[in-house]
């Protein structure tokens, strides 16, 4: 499976103030990640930032408050990111929806935002192949970058509780769309479901506690462990990508 290998990541997480985004933010930086841009909808993210850099002893965090179902956020969030740490190769949306101030497109709409931030990645790794005169990714390359779903609860049905059958075929729509490119340009893609953690996910369908209409008791995941099992998928795919640049502090 090869060695942890994050250290040349530039990672962005979303919903970064959820108790998983927050678990893996911490994971990332202990793992010292080159870089990560922490986002959310929530004004903590900065506190949060300011946090996890407090404990890696180190700037390796910058945080962003904004609305992410927001075009020129998303953007603004990869340029800046781009500038002070190197091209983004990991992306870990960890937000159930939007979590934005707003949500324009609306709470079925913004289920899919996760997917938009991901095709935001693949634009911007494919326009840099293409600069170099790269063209199709073939197996014999390394991988150039990572995108890690946790796919929302919100997107479950529970007894007749959830998203409309026309939500769920969008969502799926952009995703098989999302993961087509992505394999073109040497973006590999994987999808966990980690239960019904007490976490942003689970208070966005309506579970409460991770408890709802048609589930299943026993033990929630503990938070920490799902922020170990991304860090070990990161660090399989991205073992060998190219290393980033110097941190400007």
């Amino acid at each position: 499976m090869g060695s942890m290998r994050i250290q040349d990541t530039v990672a962005v997480v979303t919903g970064a103030c959820g108790t998983v985004g927050r678990a893996l933010a911490m994971e990332l930086a202990k793992r010292e990640a080159h870089g990560l841009a922490l986002v959310d909808g929530n004004s903590e993210v900065k506190s949060l930032a300011a946090e996890v850099n407090r404990m890696a002893g180190d700037w390796v965090s910058q945080g962003f408050w904004g609305d992410l179902t927001d075009a020129g956020f998303r953007t603004r969030v990869f340029e800046q990111t781009g500038e002070r740490c190197g091209s983004v190769n990991v992306l870990v949306p960890a937000s159930a929806n939007g979590d934005g101030p707003s949500s324009s497109g609306g709470a079925e709409r913004s289920r899919i935002v996760p997917v938009y931030w991901a095709l935001e990645m693949v634009a911007r790794i494919a326009a840099r192949r293409e600069r170099s005169g790269l063209k199709s990714w073939n197996p014999g390359e390394p991988p150039q970058g990572m995108v890690f779903f946790i796919r929302p609860l919100s997107l479950r049905v529970h007894d007749g509780f959830g998203p409309s059958p026309a939500c769920r075929q969008e969502w799926e729509r952009a995703a098989i769309a999302l993961m087509t490119r992505a394999e073109f340009h040497g973006v590999r893609c994987a999808v966990m479901l980690p239960g019904e953690a007490e976490s942003g996910l689970a208070r966005a369908a309506g579970l409460g506690t991770g408890r709802g209409p048609g589930t299943l008791a026993g033990p929630q995941p503990n938070v920490e462990a799902i922020a170990k099992a991304i860090c070990f998928m990161i660090a399989d795919y991205t073992e060998s990508l190219v290393t980033s640049p110097p941190r400007n502090n």
